[in-house]
């Protein structure tokens, strides 16, 4: 049987589903659906997996649905179980049409819940569904504690005319389920696996029980941007040597100050240079060369180039010019420190175990990867759950979470280095090395499909558009690996056209991460931490 993966976001988002579904293919056939950007992330050939290109960014938040998910709807034809990321909410629907199962898998916390009035405008206007949803018991059926953790999205707006003129479903999820007399049952809840390490966060108390953790899904390497593993583990293994003699230097461990997929962001804020300064005097107190990593930015780069003097290389003191003179007799910058900047990819799971710490944004992947390395973290959040992760690792003593621009990164770098620091990072890192991991989650993942009916023989033959609307789908609006190509603007969204009820969730989910929620929940996770 054929397993449809669709995941959109950066390629933090992306390489844990990767992972996950080189195991899955094993046993099954994998399509993965993503950004056509996402191309060149990973060596979709070699692992054996279709990989099919959206024309949508990996940075920007679509607003045409038709040309975003196209490409799963045609490759769910002949797929008989889908999995798909918390930015890929559209392969929920999909599954749906075609009556086939499905797994949420998120590498990365939600941060957001759903707006206070949801609960009551839902209540209204969909009284015996909510009803339902809060009497189920633990028969496996989806409850409201789901609506509550995940689920909620897909009933805002941004869906309804997709699913009637492009699915044939009703505009609402579940709708069956409020008519009058209704004698349709709830749906079997949609498992969600989350793909980061107990010992990091435990599962807190409120995740209903379909949510499960499996540990942090890796499969070494690095982070973006990510080559393709031509050539073979041989091939791979002399590529990183390079990579790392490149970032090393002249060998002495340094602190590494990286942003990964939130470069841009960094770059964005204004913040870049005020990073770069901080990061300098973090490194001269704590006695190490600085290893400035512009994970693909060019605008960022050139920015901290700016900053150390001009040049690749310098202490960035006052009078510095940068170059391989930096740190003689005479450099205007005091106790010199030699930095670099490096624009290319890096084995992050090979670097950080030679670097003295890691100033980081905070995203799951690096978060882990310094944490399985036992390297002391000084994470300045920017994005999404960036800050509960700078939160979580500040929890558990292996790093700080940093002020605004980093500017309190000196002293934080040498309290997080001390030995009591070290020796927290140590144990932190030795229970990561029990985790089960992408193996873990992939075990699951094939459990799921075998109880679906894995050897089925696929999706019920269901004529998801109308036929004068199928003849107007294009082939060659479905991209293949590699290429690019405009949206073409079909099965827009538009307001108005059924009567469901739909929250206005732009500012919710369009508008940033909702940092309160975040707060809240760490908060009450801290104080289950303490009572147990």
């Amino acid at each position: 049987m054929a397993v449809l993966f669709v995941a959109f976001g950066t390629t933090g988002d992306i390489l844990p589903l990767f992972h996950i579904a080189r195991r899955v293919r094993t046993r099954h056939r994998i399509v993965f659906v993503s950004h056509a950007a996402h191309a060149a992330t990973c060596d979709w050939a070699a692992a054996g997996i279709e990989f099919l290109g959206t024309p949508t960014r990996p940075d920007e938040r679509s607003t045409d649905i038709g040309s975003e998910y196209e490409a799963a709807v045609q490759a769910s034809a002949r797929c008989g179980f889908v999995v798909f990321n918390l930015f890929a909410l559209g392969a929920w629907h999909i599954a749906e049409a075609r009556g086939v199962a499905a797994v949420a898998a998120s590498p990365c916390l939600i941060p957001y819940t759903p707006p206070a009035a949801f609960e009551e405008a839902f209540r209204s206007e969909l009284p015996r569904l909510h009803a339902a949803l809060v009497a189920a018991k633990g028969d496996g059926a989806v409850r409201w504690a789901e609506v509550e953790h995940w689920m909620w999205p897909l009933w805002t707006e941004r869906w309804g005319s997709w699913r009637c003129e492009r699915l044939g479903l009703p505009a609402a999820p579940m709708a069956a389920c409020d008519e009058a007399n209704a004698t349709a049952a709830l749906p079997r809840a949609t498992p969600l696996l989350y793909g980061f390490s107990p010992a990091l966060l435990p599962p807190p108390p409120h995740w209903p029980r379909s949510s499960a953790l499996t540990g942090a899904w890796h499969g070494g390497g690095g982070n973006a941007p990510h080559a393709p593993q031509e050539g073979g583990e041989g091939w791979e293994a002399e590529r990183d040597a390079h990579a790392l003699r490149d970032a090393l230097g002249d060998g002495r461990p340094p602190l590494y100050a990286g942003f990964g997929s939130a470069s841009a962001a960094l770059l964005r804020s204004g913040g870049g240079a005020d990073v770069a300064r901080a990061a300098l005097e973090a490194a001269r107190r704590l006695g190490c060369p600085l290893l400035l990593h512009s994970c693909g930015e060019p605008a960022l780069a050139a920015c901290w180039r700016e900053v150390l003097g001009g040049g690749g290389e310098g202490c960035g003191g006052e009078g510095c010019g940068g170059g391989e003179g930096c740190g003689g007799e005479g450099c205007g910058g005091g106790d010199a420190t030699t930095a670099r900047v490096v624009d290319g990819w890096l084995p992050l799971d090979r670097l950080l175990p030679r670097c003295v710490a890691a100033l980081h944004h905070g995203g799951s992947g690096t978060v882990h990867a310094a944490a399985r390395a036992a390297t002391p973290q000084l994470v300045l959040p920017l994005l999404f759950d960036q800050f509960a992760w700078a939160d979580r690792v500040q929890h558990c003593g292996i790093g700080v979470r940093l002020a605004p621009r980093a500017r309190d990164a000196a002293q934080a770098a040498v309290r997080v280095c001390a030995a009591e620091g070290r020796e927290r990072c140590a144990s932190v890192a030795a229970a990561l090395q029990r985790d089960g991991g992408a193996e873990s989650a992939a075990r699951r993942l094939l459990a799921e499909i075998d109880a679906a009916g894995g050897h089925s023989a696929g999706p019920r033959a269901t004529a998801l558009v109308p036929p004068a609307a199928a003849a107007a789908v294009r082939p060659e609006d479905v991209l293949a690996a590699g290429q690019t190509g405009r949206s073409t603007g079909r099965y827009v969204h538009r307001k108005g056209t059924t009567s469901a009820f739909f929250l206005n969730a732009e500012k919710v989910v369009a508008g940033g991460p909702d940092a309160a929620a975040c707060e809240a929940m760490l908060r009450a996770q801290q104080l289950h931490d303490s009572q147990h």
